[in-house]
C-alpha cells in the first residue's frame, strides 16, 4: 500500500459505517450523501452557503478537471458533520486528496494535490 492513500483510507473506512447508517435511517436517506465513497479518489467537505465552496464546486465541475470527487455537505446530515469533525474540520471547504488535506479553496493548491495524487497513482 502507498503512503499516500493511507489517510484516504481510513476516511473511505469512516464514510463507509456512515453509509450502512444513512441507509438504516429512514430520515437520512431524503439527503444526498456519496454513497459509493470509495470509488472517489477526493472529498470535499463543503456548506450550500460557503462562497469558497462555490468557487471549489465550479472548478471540480470544469471537463479539463479529471478527478473522480465526492462532496460531502456538513449541513445535510448528522453523519456528514460527524465525518468532519472526525478529520478535525472546523470550517470549509476541506478537501481530501491522497495524503493532502486542503483548507479553504485555491485553484491552484487543487491543481497541484490532484496533479501529485494522479501522478503516484
Amino acid at each position: 500500500m502507498k503512503k499516500s492513500s493511507v489517510p484516504i483510507i481510513i476516511v473511505i473506512s469512516i464514510l463507509l459505517v456512515a453509509s450502512f447508517l444513512i441507509a438504516s435511517t429512514p430520515e437520512a436517506r431524503k439527503v444526498p450523501f456519496p454513497a459509493d465513497i470509495a470509488s472517489c479518489d477526493m472529498l470535499l467537505f463543503t456548506t450550500q452557503s460557503c462562497p469558497y465552496c462555490k468557487k471549489a464546486r465550479k472548478y471540480l465541475n470544469k471537463p479539463e478537471v479529471t478527478i473522480n470527487w465526492c462532496e460531502i455537505d456538513t449541513q445535510q446530515t448528522k453523519e456528514g458533520y460527524s465525518l468532519f469533525r472526525q478529520i478535525g474540520g472546523q470550517g470549509v471547504p476541506v478537501a481530501l486528496i491522497g495524503d493532502k488535506r486542503i483548507d479553504g479553496y485555491s485553484q491552484s493548491s487543487y491543481e497541484k494535490a490532484i496533479k501529485q495524487y494522479q501522478a503516484n497513482m
